[in-house]
């Protein structure tokens, strides 16, 4: 008997945070997308679009390391 109480509290909870899932989401308000031309544009491919925005371009160098994939083993695990 206890149980099924437990249950059915659980229960409640659970639908009340769906509902206020619900109803959050709703508050959001959807944004036409602007339209018309820009007031500026910006060409980040030169030395003076960078330093318009105090911007700073980085990189990295990267390598690609091999390894060996383990396939499914018995268990459907990749422990193969």
């Amino acid at each position: 008997m206890e149980m099924q109480m437990k249950a059915r509290i659980l229960s409640l909870i659970a639908a009340m945070g769906a509902v206020l899932c619900t109803v959050s989401a709703g508050a959001q308000s959807i944004m036409d997308p602007p339209f018309g031309r820009p007031d500026a544009v910006i060409d980040l491919a030169t030395r003076n679009g960078v330093d318009l925005v105090k911007g700073q371009w980085r990189y990295s160098d990267t390598r690609i390391i091999e390894v060996d994939s383990r396939g499914p083993g018995a268990d459907l695990k990749p422990s193969g």
